[in-house]
């Protein structure tokens, strides 16, 4: 067996274990980006082998303090499944359907066709996105502690675990998003604030440079997938008891419950 299986094999299983392991990055020093993709691979055939169903795209890492936390100079990316989709103001049981989890609040894009090549011009890239959305990210970790070094995120689904689609919808066009406030708050109290411009600019930045990462593995996007573009206003961690709700300026609102 090769170490690129093993290693999904063990991830896969705490997966079905919802225990975490230890960083495989710090076991396995010489493992590099493309190792991690590799693995991711493998642990996403597998996810597919038990039956999810491929909803759409993420990205990480994409505000420049999570960059520089990590040693790198572009953002990272995973795929999202149907399965981790749940409502808006959904409750989550902490360690029972969400391993160590976080709060991200994302701007997400619904495409509105299928995108296998970087679009010529960024007209072109919002023509193909039929509808924004305000949602969270709601990552686990199967890496005890979250990871220290971005082999083991990109790894593990790069973070995958949950994500909701909050309300409200705006066209392209109809906002400024790298302008567009954002705002979280925890049990009705405000705990940060960011923007749009996190997102490498404009988190249309996001969409084109993923495209152009996923053409190059020979990965298209298709009509209906939803791209989540990363953080805004910060990871920010969850624990039982806990409320958050995020307003995206001018375009709506997300909300989620811990247990």
């Amino acid at each position: 067996m090769s170490l690129h299986q093993e290693i999904a094999d063990r991830l896969w299983q705490a997966h079905l274990d919802s225990s975490p392991i230890d960083s495989i990055a710090l076991d396995n020093p010489d493992l590099g980006l493309d190792d991690a993709y590799t693995i991711q691979g493998l642990v996403n055939a597998k996810r597919e082998a038990a039956g999810a169903i491929i909803s759409g795209r993420k990205l990480g890492v994409t505000a420049e303090g999570g960059m520089k936390m990590f040693g790198i100079t572009e953002p990272v990316h995973g795929t999202l499944y149907a399965s981790g989709m749940v409502p808006n103001g959904a409750t989550l049981a902490v360690g029972g359907q969400v391993l160590q989890p976080k709060i991200e609040s994302e701007v997400g894009f619904i495409m509105g066709a299928d995108v296998n090549t970087k679009p010529a011009s960024m007209m072109a890239l919002m023509d193909a996105v039929e509808a924004i959305v305000p949602c969270y990210e709601l990552p686990g970790s199967r890496i005890d502690g979250w990871p220290k070094k971005i082999e083991d995120m990109v790894s593990d689904a790069a973070g995958f675990s949950h994500y909701m689609l909050g309300e409200g919808r705006a066209a392209p066009g109809d906002l400024d998003l790298s302008k567009m406030a954002v705002t979280v708050s925890k049990n009705g109290e405000v705990i940060s604030e960011g923007s749009g411009a996190e997102c490498l600019g404009d988190p249309f930045n996001g969409l084109m440079w993923l495209i152009e990462k996923l053409e190059a593995r020979g990965i298209a996007l298709r009509k209906g997938d939803l791209v989540l573009t990363g953080a805004l206003g910060g990871i920010i961690p969850a624990a039982a008891g806990e409320r958050f709700e995020t307003q995206f300026e001018g375009l709506g609102s997300v909300n989620v419950n811990f247990v």
